[in-house]
């Protein structure tokens, strides 16, 4: 769907989006989900057991270049595998993992602890993103910025990659600011025991980190767990940014911004099969963010329907990832800067000196 068709386009309610979708989609399975968390843990566990047998190897050890080539593949795979640590812990937090509160709860605190995320805040923000998503003035992470809060610095971090995550957590994303530690925060405050049970989770994984770090050293653990670490969340911050940025995405101001209209502006992305499969579906987001009660063992088939039903809607983008972000991540910063008086904007139409003024 091109951008310039959304002020033509009528757009179908949400309720006629989900008709389109089998009700089996919507599902959740309680032994599948596990299957996948069990999955994680397992290729994780066994992936560092292959990198640390390798590295016992004379023939490895002994040459630096094979050395080097096994710690590079395993810190790579690793990474994506902790990726999927997330998305188990994402499906958890949008109670798609199961329709049990206290196992969502607790399944998410494990996996989002595991990789130093603390679990009920971002679910928070998380849901603060869904429910504003494509709205320029109400988003939660990486929108363009209105002129009058210009900052080209903040937009900037996209280019830090993995350190932009760890950012993000403790200041939000500027001007919107937030902390996701501190569960007095104006937007955790509500939910502010649960915030807490969950940085209990954190608190503990961390020390056991810290242990193992002071134990095994330094480089031991920056090897096995921090670089891989870091992957994930370069990986992170890479897919949350392109699935809400092309160079023809609209971001709606408030006036001109529907749940409908702002959700359909996520972008559907592919990340290669090995990826795919095991960072759980992550790519196809824009049924996730119109139903994210949807288990990501059930989105490629929902996706499949909706693009049937609505092929005009499908806004998917089958670039190089790497070029791409670089790419998009070039326009974003210098051109993310929204006038005060546009409803609809796009980095295409600011990039050529033309963005949409027109109000609802």
């Amino acid at each position: 769907m091109d951008a310039k068709e959304t002020t033509t386009t009528e757009f179908p309610t949400l309720t006629e989006l989900k008709h389109s979708i089998p009700n089996e989609c919507f599902e959740s399975n309680l032994g599948m989900s596990l299957y996948y968390t069990v999955r994680a843990i397992v290729n994780a566990t066994l992936t560092a057991a292959l990198l640390y047998a390798a590295r016992s190897t004379p023939v490895i050890a002994d040459n630096v270049v094979l050395h080097t080539l096994a710690c590079v593949a395993y810190i790579y795979v690793q990474g994506v595998i902790f990726w999927g640590f997330f998305t188990v812990g994402h499906d958890c937090g949008h109670s798609a993992f199961s329709r049990y509160h206290s196992v969502n709860f607790i399944v998410g605190c494990i996996m989002h602890s595991a990789i130093l995320t603390p679990f009920e805040s971002w679910r928070i923000t998380h849901r603060h993103h869904h429910k504003n998503t494509g709205n320029v003035d109400k988003d939660e992470i990486f929108y363009p910025h209105r002129a009058s809060k210009n900052l080209e610095d903040v937009r900037m971090w996209v280019y830090s990659l993995g350190a932009a995550w760890f950012v993000y957590l403790k200041v939000g994303y500027a001007p919107r600011t937030m902390h996701h530690f501190d569960p007095w925060d104006p937007l955790l405050i509500r939910r502010a025991s649960a915030v807490i049970a969950s940085l209990g989770f954190w608190v503990a994984f961390a020390a056991g980190y810290a242990y193992l770090t002071y134990s095994l050293g330094v480089a031991t653990m920056a090897l096995y767990y921090f670089a891989p670490l870091f992957v994930f969340a370069s990986f992170l911050v890479v897919t949350t940014f392109l699935h809400h940025n092309d160079e023809a995405t609209p971001w709606y101001g408030d006036a001109e911004w529907t749940y409908v209209k702002g959700n359909l502006s996520s972008v559907d992305r592919s990340y290669g099969w090995f990826v795919d499969n095991l960072s759980h579906n992550i790519g196809t987001h824009q049924i996730h963010h119109l139903f994210p009660i949807i288990p990501h063992y059930n989105l490629n088939t929902a996706t499949a329907h909706f693009a049937a039903k609505y092929p005009h809607l499908v806004r998917k983008s089958s670039k190089p990832i790497i070029s791409a972000f670089m790419e998009t991540a070039h326009l974003f910063v210098k051109y993310g800067c929204v006038p005060e008086t546009a409803q609809i904007f796009t980095l295409q139409d600011a990039a050529a000196g033309f963005v949409k003024s027109k109000t609802a």
